[in-house]
């Protein structure tokens, strides 16, 4: 008797999972977010510091989420060297999406660019993303002037007479030691 249920019972489980699949009860219907796709990354400033820092960036794409994973790389002999992942927030502004990098310093004197990767997933690997690169800056540092020695090239600079020189290059030097004064 025992047998005869347990196959009445399993022909009456198999027979409801067959008309629960079949009839529309017990499907599991999974709707796909919209493909994230970034179309292009355009860097706001033509280079990044020397010394690092903030860069922004205007994202433009469909479904482009709140949030966006970063890598940053520069190259070497073989090929790029990964670092700096992170995730940034995405801001509207003016319709346009914009995403702020922060840079750090380049890794070796002959470092010239960083590369940029962007992705909506954070699977640099085996998801999509879009590539970019941005020069880095070739800065000259500021000359530096005590006050001193600013006052000391003052008074050499007014003993100077017109006389010995052209009135395009006199003009230059009046308006260099006027600005030099108010400094």
């Amino acid at each position: 008797m025992k047998k005869i249920t347990q196959k009445i019972l399993a022909g009456i489980l198999t027979l409801a999972m067959v008309l629960g699949c079949f009839g529309g009860m017990g499907t599991l219907e999974v709707k796909a977010a919209g493909t994230i796709t970034i179309e292009s990354i355009t860097a706001q400033s033509s280079t990044v510091s020397k010394n690092g820092g903030d860069v922004s960036f205007s994202v433009k794409g469909t479904n482009v989420p709140n949030k966006l994973f970063y890598k940053l790389g520069w190259p070497g002999g073989f090929g790029t060297s990964w670092s700096g992942a992170g995730e940034v927030t995405v801001a509207d502004s003016d319709g346009a999406k914009k995403i702020t990098i922060n840079f750090q310093e380049p890794k070796n004197e002959q470092q010239t660019e960083w590369k940029v990767r962007v992705c909506g997933d954070n699977k640099f690997n085996t998801g999509t993303y879009l590539e970019t690169s941005i020069p880095i800056a070739d800065e000259q540092p500021e000359p530096t002037a005590t006050k001193e020695e600013l006052g000391a090239a003052i008074v050499q600079a007014e003993i100077k007479t017109e006389a010995d020189y052209t009135k395009e290059s006199w003009e230059v030097f009046l308006k260099a030691l006027a600005d030099a004064r108010t400094t």
